[in-house]
């Protein structure tokens, strides 16, 4: 199935007996496995013409991209596992702000473990590698990234995306994004993590996705995914290292600003318990607080879940 999808990828009419050809397939197995991608919300016609991929929105440029952001190594893939792991497979030859982008993930993966679903050239998704000295504190990344992405589209969107600790994107109090940072092991003597986020552009299938999500072509019916890309890496190119030299709290007013739940009724949810307050924010260290019965509490975005009440 993933072999059929790496021909369709470039969107083009493929005849069926050109593809019974090099899949060494019957057309009935063909005809299988393009059911069986449809109803994972992948948009393949079939008609006099061939078999062809039908993206949401244009497909990626890798030259208006390398070229906007020339200074980086870009990585624009059509359909690979997920961004986060290829970064990671290709460690020993990337430098700071090096990224891959991708049209399709086959096991995109959201904040603890949670599976990310995807149409094809539908959203931005993204990973990022950087690196920071290794006495440096990272308490609060994922909520800076939030908010570089937040302010990159907000330009564009009049103010209308919110954020939700730690580091979801809301646009109209639904998910329109997530961040997943992972740390990478590699012997440089730094602190390496991989930054990866997506952000819902044009999803066009509502299948599978458990959760009130929204899109971003609700507000830019003419969004230009490319440059979009490009806004947000500048953005995010311009906040790490002001992440690196000020830690978290030289952005918490603008979190606060961006906070989708300040001084909203919540629940604070772990494995063992679940907390009911008001939420005040974050702290200077990116830690969620929450006045509650029992005094002021503040979490860690790596123990809990946050909800509305």
């Amino acid at each position: 199935m993933e072999n059929l999808l790496n021909i369709l990828a470039d969107c083009k009419p493929h005849s069926m007996p050109n593809l019974t050809a090099l899949l060494t397939k019957t057309p009935q197995q063909i005809e299988q496995s393009i059911i069986a991608l449809q109803k994972l919300g992948l948009n393949i016609k079939v008609d006099t013409i061939g078999v062809h991929l039908q993206p949401q929105l244009d497909l990626l440029d890798f030259q208006r991209i390398s070229t906007a952001l020339s200074t980086k190594h870009i990585f624009i893939k059509s359909v690979v596992d997920s961004t986060n792991a290829f970064l990671f497979r290709n460690l020993n030859q990337l430098k700071k702000g090096d990224f891959c982008i991708a049209e399709y993930q086959t096991a995109g993966r959201g904040r603890r473990g949670r599976q990310w679903f995807s149409p094809f050239a539908g959203q931005i998704m993204l990973s990022v590698y950087w690196n920071f000295a290794p006495n440096i504190l990272i308490n609060g990344l994922s909520s800076v990234v939030g908010i570089a992405i937040a302010e990159a589209l907000n330009h564009v969107t009049n103010n209308k995306v919110r954020l939700k600790w730690p580091n979801d994107l809301l646009l109209d109090g639904r998910k329109l994004g997530g961040i997943l940072i992972e740390l990478a092991h590699q012997h440089n003597g730094l602190l390496n993590v991989i930054i990866g986020f997506g952000i819902n552009l044009s999803i066009g299938s509502k299948q599978q996705i458990d959760q009130p999500w929204a899109e971003l072509i609700e507000v830019l019916p003419q969004l230009d995914r490319n440059q979009l890309i490009i806004e947000i890496m500048n953005n995010l190119y311009q906040t790490l290292p002001l992440f690196e030299q000020n830690g978290f709290s030289f952005f918490r007013q603008k979190w606060i600003e961006l906070d989708a739940f300040l001084e909203q009724p919540i629940k604070v949810i772990s494995e063992k318990s679940e907390i009911q307050g008001i939420s005040q924010g974050v702290d200077n260290n990116g830690f969620l607080l929450v006045s509650t019965k029992n005094g002021l509490l503040s979490f860690n975005a790596g123990e809990v879940s946050l909800r509305k009440q």
